[in-house]
């Protein structure tokens, strides 16, 4: 087999491993006659602002998406673009919520954990617990679950409880936790800072052991570079050999030498790279139970699912 040959089956095989993910939008949500439509305007207005790098207005339109037609995707882009756009609480509240709706098998899963960790570790949390309490904010901003990011520093947690307004002041540092219990009249013992807890939605299960998916991404990524420099190689060797042939010459024959030892090289590191790859995504990664790994086509290299 020639090694213009096994470049092409090569690149044909890493290649086929790459795909945007296909989604529907949910029919439930589909109650308004105009809402598909509305809900599709908005979502490629959103992909178009990604594409210009305008990701606070990407993720407006996205969300607008949402809201029209509630769908895992257009939920996930936001949480994308608001990250890109440096909104790290907003961010990882959306990634959790695309955990808390996006099916079991949804192949996102596992980076939406590995995102919503990284996010975690900037960030402070407050678990707010209080039985009977409602109308319950955080620096006046109303929250409508029980596990709150915050950026780390002072906040003010507050809540109507038997007509009374309860307010609760704590402090969280980046990576940690704290305990909000919104009971009636002052108690200064209602916040439990836990300083260092781990991860809650990003973290791997207690016993589990693998290291992180973003290492068998990164793996791809430079297999993917280098296929696409290996198949230039050949591409540029084969045009060597056709120039040789077309006019003999001694420094034809060594230019074209040179070329098919340099492809030849490229074409076993890129070989080696792509099997040690594939180990680290079969045997050291810690995958969530049921989902594949797969690698998203995003425009500027994001991870943009750009289906609706």
């Amino acid at each position: 087999m020639s090694a213009a040959r096994l470049l092409l089956i090569l690149a044909a095989a890493l290649v086929s491993t790459a795909h945007v993910p296909l989604a529907s939008a949910d029919p439930a949500a589909m109650s308004k006659p105009d809402a598909k439509a509305e809900a599709s305007k908005h979502f490629r207005a959103g992909v178009a602002a990604y594409k210009e790098n305008d990701f606070q207005l990407a993720a407006r339109e996205f969300e607008q998406a949402y809201s029209l037609a509630p769908h895992p995707t257009a939920l996930w882009n936001a949480a994308d673009a608001r990250e890109k756009a440096g909104e790290a609480v907003r961010a990882a509240t959306m990634f959790t919520r695309f955990l808390e709706i996006a099916p079991a098998d949804d192949k996102d899963r596992v980076e939406t954990r590995a995102r919503i960790a990284a996010l975690t570790a900037k960030l402070g949390r407050l678990e707010i617990s209080g039985p009977g309490a409602s109308e319950i904010k955080v620096d006046d901003e109303a929250v409508d679950s029980a596990l709150v990011f915050v950026d780390p520093g002072d906040h003010v947690v507050t809540a109507t409880l038997d007509n009374e307004k309860v307010t609760r002041k704590v402090n969280v540092a980046a990576g940690s936790k704290a305990r909000v219990l919104l009971t009636g009249g002052p108690a200064p013992s209602d916040v439990v800072a836990d300083a260092g807890a781990a991860p809650d939605a990003g973290s791997p299960e207690e016993g589990s052991s693998g290291i992180s998916p973003g290492y068998f991404f990164a793996a791809a990524g430079v297999t993917g570079v280098l296929v696409a420099v290996t198949a230039w190689s050949g591409i540029d060797t084969q045009s060597r050999r056709k120039d040789f042939d077309a006019a003999p010459t001694h420094e034809g024959y060594v230019d074209g030498v040179a070329a098919q030892r340099r492809t030849n090289i490229l074409l076993g590191v890129t070989i080696g790279v792509g099997l040690a790859s594939a180990g680290i995504g079969v045997f050291a990664v810690k995958w969530d139970s049921g989902t594949a790994a797969t690698v998203s086509v995003a425009p500027n290299g994001a991870n943009l699912r750009v289906q609706f």
